[in-house]
């Protein structure tokens, strides 16, 4: 019986038989203190190593995490190298081929031009034939050439007879009379030998590959870009279209493929000349 069933009891005994329960013998039973003693230094250490235990396994734990993390973000830059070595190898393969189809479209088309150019040659004609020049031509590589053409044949013919011969590329020259000296240019190749003035028995020619001058024009509304330089080949302008003025305030730049032929400012240029008010900032050969 507990101590609350039992004082129970004697409470009831009191009542029905009037009997008071002894001052000594009547107690409520209340709950002992225990009063509380130190932990003891064996448990101590233990909670201690349990501690210091879960924070390296929880540190472990993180790390473990981050050498994860860490090795898939290495794999995933190294799939997006490949993948990018892979494309950049593929544009590689892809400008290659598109290059070599256009060298090859451009060697077609040269080999057409050249068969027709082979083609249009007049018959040469004997050697005792009174309007026969022979023209001897030097090659940029020392190599010479020589064809007997007739006074009236047309310059035309001359270049297609060199061009055909394929030690220079087409358009890439110009030919030039040592003496008395005179450049002759495919702008004239419309004009026979006679009219300019090729009409000795032999004449001798030489090749000379153009040599770019660049000059930059500032002002000058009166330039004509074109009209510059009779021989230029290439022009190159800013601010407007080839052939137009370069106008006050732009500054325009010219290719000039003439070789010998200087640009300046106020001097001829063949048959052309440079408005005395235009001015050049910068001028360098190529």
């Amino acid at each position: 019986m507990s101590s609350e069933e039992h004082d129970e009891a004697l409470m009831l005994e009191a009542a029905m038989f009037g009997n008071v329960p002894d001052q000594t013998a009547y107690r409520f039973g209340y709950p002992h203190r225990q009063i509380p003693r130190p932990p003891s230094p064996t448990l101590t250490a233990q909670r201690l190593l349990r501690e210091q235990q879960d924070d390296e396994y929880l540190a472990a734990l993180q790390a473990d995490r981050e050498k994860e993390l860490k090795a898939q973000q290495e794999a995933e830059h190294r799939r997006l190298e490949e993948a990018a070595a892979r494309e950049a190898a593929l544009q590689k393969q892809k400008h290659e081929e598109e290059e070599n189809h256009r060298k090859q479209l451009e060697e077609e088309e040269l080999e057409r031009m050249l068969a027709a150019k082979q083609a249009s040659l007049p018959q040469e004609p004997s050697p005792d034939d009174e309007n026969a020049v022979t023209l001897l031509v030097r090659m940029p590589n020392g190599s010479r050439r020589g064809r007997r053409f007739l006074k009236s044949d047309k310059l035309q013919f001359l270049f297609y007879y060199i061009d055909i011969g394929k030690v220079v590329k087409p358009a890439s020259y110009r030919l030039v009379r040592p003496y008395p000296r005179r450049a002759f240019t495919e702008g004239e190749s419309e004009l026979s030998l006679s009219e300019l003035g090729l009409t000795s028995k032999q004449e001798g020619i030489s090749t000379a590959l153009f040599d770019a001058t660049i000059v930059t024009l500032v002002g000058g509304s009166d330039v004509g870009v074109k009209g510059c330089c009779k021989d230029a080949k290439s022009i190159e302008r800013l601010g407007g279209n080839d052939g137009g003025a370069v106008g006050s305030n732009v500054e325009g730049s010219l290719w000039s493929l003439g070789g010998d032929r200087a640009i300046t400012v106020g001097r001829d240029v063949g048959d052309y000349a440079i408005g005395t008010g235009v001015g050049w900032r910068e001028r360098r050969t190529l």
